[in-house]
This record gives C-alpha cells, sequence and structure tokens, in this order.
C-alpha cells in the first residue's frame, strides 16, 4: 500500500491532480511517527487555509524549527505510487468502473508495503466504494476450513445473561445469539429504551462488550442508567454509546461505526435504538415503510457479517393507539414493514406498560391520583404503577415461550421482581 512518505511527497510536490487524493487517504492519528503526523496536519491547515499546499506554508503553520531544505527530502516520494496505480486503473475498459475505482484510492489504509500487482490495488479501491472488508476474498469454505475457522472462535454463540429466567426460558431457543437480530417493539413511553438498558446492564455484567447507538443527544445518560444498576462498576466502560452528536444519524453510520468497534474493541452486541429516526440515504425520511425495510434487512446482514447480536428497537403504527385497556398491548402486525421484520428477525418482543394508558389507571378515589393499574383479568387484583409487560409475538427457531414477562420499572433500571430481591420496592412483595 502507499506509504507515509508518499503521501507527503504528493501533498508537498506533487501535481495537484494528486494531492486530493493524498489529502483524503488518512487522518492525522493514522501517521505512525509524531514529525510525518504534524507534516501532514500542516499541509492539510495550509490547503483549507490557502488553497495551496507549500513548504513554506506548512512550515509557517506548524512551527517546525525544519527549512524547505529538509522537507525537500521528500521530493523523491512524489505522487509515483500514486501515479503507478492511477495507470494500473487506466489499463480498465470501462470508464464508469474506471472512475469508481480511482476515486476509491482516497479510502486506502496506508503503511509501508506496496502492492504486489495491480490485481491487488483495483481489488483494495473496490472494496472501499463497496464498503466492505479491504481484505477480499471469494466466499466458499471445505468443511475443514470452516472447521478451522471455529477451533479458536465458535461463531454466532450464544449470549449469557447471567440470569438462568432470560438463558433457559425466553431465550432459550433464540433471539440472544451472535449472528441473529433481535426486534423490541412497543408505542412511545412504554420502555422499549429501559428493555434496551436492562439487557445491555446485565450483558455488561457478564463481560461482554456492546454498542448502544441513539439518535437523540443523551449518551452519557443512557451510560450513567445502565452505571446504576451495574453489579460491578469497573466494566461500565465496556458500554459505548454514540448519538446524533456524535455523528451518527443514517444507517450507514451505525453499519459503519459496528464495523469499527468490532475490530477495535470486540463488541458482542449492538443496540439501535430506535429504527423509526433512522436516516437512509436514497429515501426520503417520509418514507417510513420503505426505511424500515431497508434497515432490518442491512442490520440482519450486519449481525451475521460481524459475528454480534443486534438488537433493534422500533415503535408501532398509530392504529394501535384506537384501541383500548390490555388491547393496546402491541403486536407484530401493528409496524410498519411487519413482514420484512418477521424474516429478519430470530424473535419479535412486544413491550407494553399499562401505566400510560389512562383506563388502566386505577386512582385514589379521594385524590385522584393513580394507585396503580387493573390486573389483564379484570379483578379487583392490582398492579403497581411499575408494571411493564415484555411478550414474544415471533420466533423464529424453537418453542415461544407464551407468558407475559411481568417486570418492575425502578430509577436503577427495569428488572424482574424476583431477579434482585434486595432491589424490590419497599414494602417487598414481589407482583
Amino acid at each position: 500500500m502507499i506509504s507515509e512518505l508518499v503521501i507527503l511527497g504528493t501533498l508537498l510536490y506533487g501535481d495537484e491532480k494528486y494531492k486530493h487524493i493524498a489529502l483524503n487517504s488518512v487522518k492525522g492519528y493514522q501517521f505512525s511517527g509524531s514529525f510525518n503526523r504534524i507534516i501532514f496536519e500542516g499541509c492539510r491547515e495550509s490547503d483549507e487555509r490557502y488553497n495551496i499546499i507549500t513548504p513554506d506554508n506548512v512550515i509557517d503553520l506548524t512551527d517546525l524549527e525544519v527549512g524547505t531544505d529538509y522537507l525537500s527530502d521528500f521530493r523523491e516520494y512524489r505522487a509515483s505510487k500514486l501515479r503507478e496505480i492511477e495507470g494500473h486503473c487506466e489499463k480498465i475498459a470501462d470508464q464508469y468502473t474506471r472512475n469508481s475505482i480511482i476515486r476509491g484510492l482516497s479510502g486506502i489504509v496506508l503503511d509501508e508495503d506496496t502492492y504486489e500487482s495491480a490485481k491487488d490495488i483495483i481489488n483494495d479501491a473496490e472494496s472501499i466504494i463497496s464498503q466492505t472488508a479491504i481484505d477480499v476474498g471469494m466466499p466458499g469454505l471445505t468443511y475443514s476450513e470452516m472447521v478451522e475457522r471455529d477451533e479458536n472462535k465458535p461463531r454466532y454463540e450464544k449470549l449469557d445473561l447471567g440470569d438462568p429466567f432470560w438463558n433457559q426460558t425466553f431465550f432459550r431457543h433464540c433471539g440472544c445469539h451472535k449472528g441473529q437480530m433481535t426486534t423490541v417493539f412497543g408505542e412511545s413511553k412504554h420502555c422499549k429504551s429501559t428493555a434496551a438498558m436492562m439487557y445491555s446492564r446485565m450483558l455488561i455484567d457478564q463481560g461482554y462488550k456492546g454498542l448502544y447507538t441513539s439518535f437523540e443527544d443523551r449518551d452519557r445518560k443512557y451510560a450513567e442508567y445502565v452505571l446504576k444498576g451495574l453489579e460491578d462498576e469497573s466494566k461500565i466502560d465496556n458500554f459505548i454509546v454514540t448519538d446524533h452528536s456524535q455523528g451518527c444519524s443514517t444507517l450507514e453510520d451505525i453499519v459503519t461505526t459496528a464495523k469499527y468497534h468490532k475490530a477495535m474493541n470486540d463488541i458482542s452486541f449492538l443496540i439501535v435504538d430506535n429504527a423509526q429516526i433512522v436516516e437512509v440515504d436514497g429515501l426520503r425520511f417520509d418514507y417510513e415503510k420503505k426505511r424500515i425495510v431497508t434497515i432490518s434487512d442491512r442490520l440482519r446482514k450486519l449481525a451475521i457479517e460481524e459475528d454480534i447480536w443486534v438488537l433493534m428497537l422500533s415503535q408501532i403504527s398509530n392504529e394501535r393507539s384506537r384501541a383500548s385497556g390490555y388491547d393496546r398491548q402491541p403486536k407484530l402486525n401493528d409496524m410498519y414493514g411487519s413482514g420484512q421484520i418477521r424474516k429478519d428477525s430470530f424473535m419479535a418482543i412486544g413491550i407494553f406498560k399499562p401505566s400510560e394508558v389512562d383506563e388502566l389507571l386505577v386512582k385514589n378515589e379521594f385524590t385522584g391520583e393513580p394507585r396503580g393499574v387493573k390486573h389483564p383479568s379484570g379483578n379487583d387484583e392490582i398492579w403497581p404503577l411499575s408494571t411493564v409487560l415484555m411478550k414474544q409475538e415471533a420466533i423464529r427457531e424453537g418453542e415461544k415461550y407464551w407468558k407475559n414477562v411481568i417486570l418492575n420499572i425502578r430509577d436503577d433500571g427495569l428488572w424482574r421482581p424476583t431477579q434482585e430481591p434486595e432491589r424490590m420496592q419497599p414494602n417487598g412483595v414481589p407482583f
């Protein structure tokens, strides 16, 4: 690949048509040496400030205690390798492909080695354009090759949530495995994000690393919410959060960020909160159904590509809000793109908070203040206002868990009442 010296030589002394490629090939932090890094940043600042890069400008902008004679040592590296690469690309007959590959050169990662053949160069450039892995290989493995691949690192392992109920009942057959996608859906304010953070907390406590992507400006709030319930607070830095303020706002942002943190931090799970507000390049934001279908399909593929568990949160359509009482509990068909999600998800989970439905509230007859929620059976039993119901609505493999899981939302997260006895409500009575 192109070396650091070639990049700097091209920027300082190369032809203008190659400087754009060189300038956009890397970021400053990718340079191994501090001196080369300073020169590169000086070149970038010179281009931004003066729209031209010269050795004198670079020296002035970086306060380097060297003269232009010193920088002239880079002359011998100017653009030679870039011209060689572009020459290989020019041999391609199809103009569209040729131009695309040349544009793709701007993303090639640097090191000190050179390419062995034109094929290697073209493969790298094509892979960058299509946003696939740089190391391109042809698919197809023999059984022996599969065994060898999986010897040290089994694929699609089941994640341990640290609670026998979740491991052996709710997620007994599927839904919490690497290589799979799970969808949690419900109305706004019905604890989808809280449920996602509950699973995050449980996985972080078991030693896994995960990425939580939000499209609001609340990264620290999410992290602190998970931190409240952690048994081992030292593990909180295994929980990586990105939000809109950090520049994560599109589907491709999610894919790129997840691939980066898989490579750099070996994350085991990804949470996307929530699909309704994720932008998709090339699709208008008001085409909600098309966006959801596109997002669901891409996240399913991402789970397989990166061997991670993907948890996608999604709201339901407004039709369900016209129902009353416990009929408001969401069904999979209430979602936009439900057919696609049924195909993509190994499990789809509906979540419902009864206290968000006015007709389910039980109020104090004197003050009018809510004191609980009605029981689904219609008898005189009253559930706490903190009650949240979670139910499997679709499952691809194995047997469905038919019962509602009754959860309790507190200041430190969402919990099953029998999961943490010492953290129950003051009266200590499970429901």
